[in-house]
């Protein structure tokens, strides 16, 4: 009997061990073996050049993720969203995130959603998991994309505007090459639900007339997925010294002009504005308890 209340003993002493391992961050996330949160959205490093390491969502924000949040806490994000009609993105308060005009699973990206939507999800997510949730920097982003280490972060978003030419998230190729991401290609070309005048990138085509389900096409090298196309993503910055609109990066399913599509573009709109190519992506900082786990595992 004393020898199986011990073997009991140990056993739960084992399991609340993986436990507490668990609920910090496992072994050391990689892209092979990243960190995954409650809602299942996954976590990979990203270097910041003259930052702190950073865990990146590999994914834009799913719709299955925001649907969590607005369930949770019934919050209103259905009004006064900017949506595609025949004459382009035009379209006032007629769609909205959960049925934005075209089909979407769980698995898409959620479009139509602002940046105060997008930090109002990371305050839910921070306080529902006990940890901080938020959305990049401008400068976070652009290490993530790969150019953090050839601009200069103290330039801020407008002074790093189109500074880098002729590189985009896939490569240096233009047209881009196959696969290398969800923009608007001939797919799109004479289709009935889109303006007459509608433009394409010429000599390229993906298998997506709107947005795609997230991880549709490659990962960088890093482990990020659709940093170029699908859905325009909620920078944390300011464009501008008078503090009116926010940053956006990346591109999206309705971009063909190869300047928009540069890793070094940025766009930028009102923090209220919910825009059919609009989505965001998550980032999750480390506490200063875990980053010392870390670097312990890693001295290993």
């Amino acid at each position: 009997m004393k020898c199986c209340s011990l073997i009991r003993l140990l056993v739960l002493a084992w399991l609340i061990a993986g436990l507490n391992v668990s609920l910090a961050w496992g072994d050391v996330p990689d892209k092979k073996h990243p960190f995954e949160n409650t809602l299942g959205m996954r976590f990979v490093p990203v270097p910041i050049d003259g930052g702190k390491p950073l865990l990146f969502c590999v994914w834009k924000t799913r719709v299955k993720d925001f649907d969590a949040f607005v369930t949770d806490t019934h919050y209103d994000a259905t009004k006064d969203m900017w949506s595609f009609g025949n004459k382009g993105q035009g379209d006032h308060n007629v769609a909205n995130w959960k049925s934005p005009g075209f089909a979407q699973t769980e698995l898409h990206p959620v479009c139509g959603v602002s940046y105060l939507d997008g930090t109002a999800f990371c305050q839910w997510l921070s306080k529902k998991e006990s940890r901080h949730y938020r959305l990049p920097t401008d400068h976070e982003w652009s290490c993530a994309v790969g150019i953090g280490d050839k601009e200069h972060a103290s330039d801020g978003p407008r002074g790093n505007h189109r500074k880098i030419d002729g590189v985009y998230p896939w490569g240096t190729q233009w047209p881009p090459p196959k696969g290398a991401g969800n923009s608007a290609g001939e797919e799109c070309r004479g289709l009935p639900n889109f303006p007459r005048n509608y433009v394409v990138i010429d000599g390229y085509r993906d298998a997506f007339t709107f947005t795609s389900p997230v991880g549709s096409f490659d990962a960088n090298v890093l482990g990020l997925y659709d940093l170029g196309g699908n859905l325009w993503e909620w920078c944390d910055d300011w464009m501008d010294a008078d503090h009116k609109q926010r940053v956006l990066r990346g591109g999206s399913w309705g971009d063909e002009v190869a300047a928009c599509l540069l890793s070094s573009f940025r766009k930028h709109d009102l923090p209220d504005y919910r825009g059919i190519v609009y989505g965001f992506r998550v980032v999750l900082e480390q506490t200063l308890s875990e980053q010392k786990d870390n670097n312990a595992i890693d001295k290993k």
